[in-house]
């Protein structure tokens, strides 16, 4: 069968985890790098320190430095919800899109897509009719659906339809061909006009 458009939401997940990954470990790290600081000082007192008494800062605190940790992981779990926030409407969409498809409503256009061009005596083809989404642009395949139908225009071509099969034809190797068949989909639509679409496979090569 034909591939049908990829939307590419198997990356959206782990491009939502590298970028609440890379928040966390930056704010991870600068909280170890301020407790690193202080440690230092601790050994190692400055040459000159300034005066103030006992008022001056001596860096972070452990309660601050978890703090900043636990800020850290939460701010990077909001990221992770808001890199990949609109996944779940895109996938809405689409299989609001897909079943209206199927209905044969909110189709703008068909294509008739051949799993092979050409026949030899013998081999057999299936054909996806997929449509068009007056919604988001993308194709879908429609072959499933009881709106559509998959025949041949001449049934004169040698190209018979494989037994309970809906949409795949083949080429008996008994069978007087000609040099061409042409396939028909139709997608019928409630109160409209069917749409049409055909392809032509060449037979005998």
């Amino acid at each position: 069968m034909a591939t049908i458009e990829s939307t590419g939401r198997e990356k959206r997940p782990l491009f939502r985890w590298m970028v609440a990954g890379t928040a966390a470990l930056f704010l991870m790290t600068s909280a170890y790098q301020a407790s690193w600081g202080q440690g230092v000082e601790q050994f190692y007192p400055p040459i000159d320190p300034p005066r103030g008494g006992d008022d001056e800062d001596d860096g972070l605190s452990g309660g601050e430095i978890a703090g900043i940790t636990i800020g850290g992981l939460a701010a990077a779990y909001g990221i992770w919800l808001l890199a990949g926030k609109d996944d779940d409407d895109d996938e809405e969409e689409e299989q609001q899109s897909a079943k209206a498809l199927k209905n044969g409503t909110s189709a703008s256009a068909v294509r008739l897509v051949p799993q092979k061009n050409a026949l030899a005596a013998g081999d057999q083809s299936a054909f996806d009719l997929q449509a068009r989404s007056a919604v988001d642009g993308k194709w879908y395949s429609v072959t499933g659906s009881g709106a559509a139908t998959v025949e041949l225009k001449d049934g004169k071509s040698g190209l018979v339809r494989q037994d309970g099969a809906k949409n795949v034809f083949c080429l008996p190797i008994s069978a007087k061909s000609a040099k061409s068949a042409v396939v028909v989909g139709r997608l019928n639509r409630p109160g409209a006009g069917p749409l049409v679409a055909q392809t032509t496979v060449q037979l005998g090569g």
